[in-house]
């Protein structure tokens, strides 16, 4: 009989001593299979090797277009997105979502589709939010989800962020999930069809549409006055009344949380190029006044003055960025 056998886990900061609690308690004979993500960008990464110490269940980077098998455990490799669709996996360089690839919510929403309510999905510890749009999407298709407790969280903030997302169905230590995880009974519900706005997601992720038309974009938000840090495209801010969420139309996707620290980023940037054209500006005023000045027999040019005012300027963005508050 089939059980919920898809196990699906993301973490972040402080996921490796978490997820090795979690796959060295796992039994052998584990009727399910493990998929899961830890944010490790496009660096190269010993994941599996280190998870399977001490496992007694093969643990393997995912292969594109592989049959999923039970007893297995599979780690999303650097830099892809791992989905599932049609009883495979399916690894995809597809747009970056909070900024990551591989990211977990492209994970989570695959699986919810594919799988419904034989779905389990682990959020871990880690920074900002990801994951909390895919356990909604697990949550709405009758799936359980667990969530680790924020206390014991080396990073509290994807657990707080899920927590207040999902009514979830356990929040509990790690040291506890392996039990859970082998004792769900088979799903026994009518499945709700999948949303129309997760079908588009999805699609999006898989690189299935590489420019989302018209229609899609009105489906998944209304254009909002924000530009994709990515691609400078327009970010539309997606139908969710939980997360506040933004997606672009090539398919970048990002939570508020993910893209203040990046507005950020580019505010202090944008304020570092304009010091520098000010003080450049103010050195070429200087440069023709002087230059002026000695074939005007030594007559002062007034553009000095539009210089002083340059610099004036310039030292007024640098206070604002010595000071702290």
């Amino acid at each position: 009989m089939i059980g919920r056998n898809i196990v699906v886990i993301g973490a972040s900061a402080g996921g490796i001593e978490a997820l090795t609690t979690i796959v060295e308690a796992l039994p052998a004979e584990l009727n399910g299979s493990v998929f899961i993500v830890l944010h490790i960008g496009a660096a190269l990464s010993r994941l599996p090797e280190i998870l399977g110490r001490n496992s007694r269940l093969p643990i393997a980077n995912a292969i594109d277009g592989e049959a999923i098998r039970v007893g297995r455990v599979y780690v999303a490799p650097p830099d892809l997105h791992m989905i599932l669709e049609s009883g495979r996996i399916r690894l995809v360089r597809g747009p970056k979502e909070n900024f990551t690839r591989p990211a977990i919510d492209p994970l989570f929403h695959s699986a919810a589709i594919e799988f419904g309510a034989r779905v389990v999905g682990i959020v871990l510890t880690g920074y900002q939010d990801d994951g909390s749009a895919g356990l909604i999407a697990i949550k709405n298709r009758g799936g359980i989800t667990i969530v680790q407790d924020p206390q014991e969280a080396f990073a509290p903030s994807m657990p707080q962020s899920a927590l207040a997302c999902v009514q979830a169905d356990h929040c509990c230590s790690v040291a506890d999930m392996p039990r859970l995880i082998e004792s769900y009974d088979p799903p026994n519900m009518v499945l709700p069809p999948v949303p129309i706005q997760l079908e588009v997601e999805h699609r999006l992720t898989a690189m299935q549409a590489f420019l989302a038309e018209e229609e899609e974009l009105e489906r998944l938000g209304s254009p909002s006055s924000l530009t994709c840090p990515e691609c400078k495209g327009v970010l539309y801010e997606l139908h969710d009344d939980r997360l506040l969420r933004f997606r672009c139309r090539t398919g970048h996707a990002m939570s508020a949380q993910a893209l203040l620290p990046h507005l950020s980023s580019s505010r202090e940037s944008a304020i570092w190029s304009a010091i520098r054209t000010l003080d450049e500006e103010a050195m070429l005023i200087r440069q023709l006044s002087a230059r002026k000045s000695a074939t005007s027999g030594g007559v002062e040019h007034p553009n000095g003055d539009g210089a002083n005012a340059l610099v004036q300027l310039a030292e007024q963005l640098r206070t604002t960025m010595r000071d702290p508050n």
